[in-house]
């Protein structure tokens, strides 16, 4: 079932290049494991589980490009048909989400889809507008 979940989140390579691969022992919090490896042995196993609520907490601050898309593809099959909540500072990653909201000091200053938050012309439309040429 593992290698199932694995497979469905595009894993099997990542956990592969771990030393023991399936069988290894871990440790605690992924210790000895890359932050790419961490996230989608994690996913892997929100695939496996199925969770009616999933919290995806900054899942590709840290990487590079290659392995961050290799995260969003994950995340996105993971995320189907289910809710999850999605921390992000990068916008290209709150770009794909149903409902964005914008935090600042700890309050929502801004709730929208991607499109109406670029309407406003708010906070969010400005930070877009200086990550995108």
């Amino acid at each position: 079932e593992i290698t199932d979940a694995a497979r469905r989140v595009g894993a099997l390579h990542a956990i592969a290049a771990i030393p023991g691969g399936f069988n290894a022992r871990i440790g605690e919090r992924g210790r000895g494991l890359s932050s790419g490896q961490r996230q989608l042995v994690a996913l892997a196993r929100a695939e496996m589980i199925h969770p009616q609520l999933l919290l995806l907490d900054e899942a590709t601050a840290t990487l590079d490009p290659a392995t961050e898309k290799t995260i969003v593809a994950a995340s996105n099959r993971v995320t189907q048909a289910r809710t999850a909540v999605v921390v992000a500072h990068r916008l290209a990653t709150a770009r794909r989400a149903d409902l964005i909201l914008v935090v600042s000091d700890g309050v929502i200053v801004e709730s929208g889809t991607h499109e109406l938050l670029l309407s406003f012309g708010g906070s969010y439309a400005t930070m877009w507008r200086g990550k995108t040429p």
